[in-house]
């Protein structure tokens, strides 16, 4: 944040658009999934993360920390319903419902701490 001289307004808009198009995202890539299969988009999103997170730990200036982190948002809008899709597969029986109800709140939980962490850090 020091960095790039990014005030606290900067900084908070940044971390909320991974968020927000990370939600624009789903949809899009829920129907990419069932139409195209998940290992499919669910390459297309890994390329996507490891692209964001390569221009992020590269940039110098606020736009192009702006791009990276919708970047990451919208490959995340893709990695997450492709993980639920792969633990039912992987499951297939009767911990199916159980799988998919534990590992979203874990991810949450996950996020939570890197958004801590980076506020602490």
């Amino acid at each position: 944040m020091q960095e790039l001289d990014l005030s606290y307004a900067e900084f908070g808009f940044i971390f909320s658009t991974a968020q927000l198009s990370l939600v624009f995202s789903r949809i899009p890539w829920g129907l990419i999934n069932d139409c195209a299969g998940y290992l499919k988009a669910f390459r297309t999103a890994l390329l996507l993360v490891a692209v964001a997170a390569v221009l992020r730990s590269f940039t110098t200036s606020y736009l192009t920390l702006l791009f990276s982190q919708i970047l990451l948002g919208v490959g995340l809008g893709a990695i997450i319903p492709g993980l639920v899709l792969m633990a039912k597969e992987w499951a297939e029986g009767k911990s199916a419902g159980f799988l998919p109800a534990f590992m979203l709140p874990a991810l949450r939980l996950v996020m939570r701490q890197r958004l801590v962490l980076r506020l602490i850090c």
